[in-house]
């Protein structure tokens, strides 16, 4: 119910280990017979490999990254103009001292649901402190073509290695 009144549909998305994203646009008949089922398909799977930049940001700290998709495209599938963004989280990747680590990503690419420049959706990186869990930066990457409109890490089928990340100068 929506103001009292029934809703005529039902949006939402799944996003499980593992699987593709799937999303359902459910018309609501009659709600006690309204059924919808997932069945998992395979996700392809990409690899990361970044270099944190300096290294000295590792320092007397202990580092690990995290990487959150963040589903931009998900605020116009349920009809926002503005909206939180739905975040997935996946990590951690320890970096060594050089600052190089290697994480194993969803390929995003090849879910069916459409981004556009403006949405933003992407990977954003955190470095954190893996004891406290405490933000230690932001991370973007160094090449802009490879930067979102806020300094996530675009979406792609295929990374190049050693990816030079860098401290997000300001957090967005």
């Amino acid at each position: 119910m929506v103001d009292g009144k029934p809703v005529s549909q039902i949006k939402m998305f799944i996003g499980a280990p593992g699987c593709r994203m799937a999303t359902f646009d459910i018309p609501v008949l009659d709600l006690s017979h309204t059924q919808e089922s997932f069945s998992c398909s395979p996700a392809a799977t990409v690899i990361l490999e970044g270099r944190i930049s300096p290294a000295s940001l590792l320092h007397n700290k202990n580092p690990e990254v995290s990487v959150d998709y963040m589903a931009g495209w998900a605020c116009r599938f349920f009809g926002f103009m503005d909206c939180m963004v739905p975040q997935i989280s996946f990590g951690p990747a320890k970096p060594d001292a050089r600052g190089i680590f290697k994480i194993e990503l969803p390929d995003f690419s090849a879910d069916s649901n459409p981004t556009n420049s403006n949405d933003d959706t992407g990977l954003r990186l955190i470095l954190r402190d893996a004891k406290t869990y405490n933000i230690l930066a932001f991370l973007e990457p160094e090449s802009e073509t490879l930067r979102t409109v806020s300094g996530n890490l675009r979406i792609s089928s295929l990374y190049p290695q050693n990816v030079v990340f860098v401290a997000r100068q300001k957090n967005l």
